[in-house]
């Protein structure tokens, strides 16, 4: 990354009678009110507007402490045919039931095959695993 970089700033082709210190009031000018509107608008709405001096005291890696609802769809399978997509809905709830299931018996010291496709307590928990059906 170069120490030094010039900046070259050109007037923009509007208000062509005004001279640069007048069309820089005029801009400033503008910018401050559409500023205010927005606080008033927040003010009216009951949220709070943080002004310059207060984002220049704020850390740079400092997040909301608002909550915000994210992450609400979580999509688990594609396919081109939505007849497609549920019957592996229906296919992936019908394993979580059986895997709940044998959990549960395993939990209880009793004997348990979980269904295909456990892998983690297969391989270090030593449990019995149904064998995959064919296609």
């Amino acid at each position: 990354m170069p120490a030094e970089v010039s900046l070259t700033l050109a007037r923009p082709p509007i208000f062509r009678e005004l001279d640069d210190d007048a069309l820089y009031e005029k801009l400033a000018a503008a910018v401050r009110g559409k500023e205010l509107s927005v606080q008033a608008e927040f003010r009216a709405k009951g949220r709070r507007f943080m002004g310059l001096r207060k984002l220049a005291r704020q850390d740079w890696n400092r997040s909301a402490v608002s909550f915000e609802e994210r992450f609400t769809v979580t999509p688990k399978v594609a396919a081109s045919s939505q007849w497609r997509r549920l019957a592996q809905l229906q296919r992936d709830r019908k394993w979580e039931a059986e895997y709940a299931a044998a959990r549960e018996l395993w939990r209880a010291g009793k004997p348990a095959v979980f269904p295909a496709g456990t892998y983690w307590l297969s391989r270090f928990a030593g449990v019995s695993v149904a064998q995959h059906r064919p296609a």
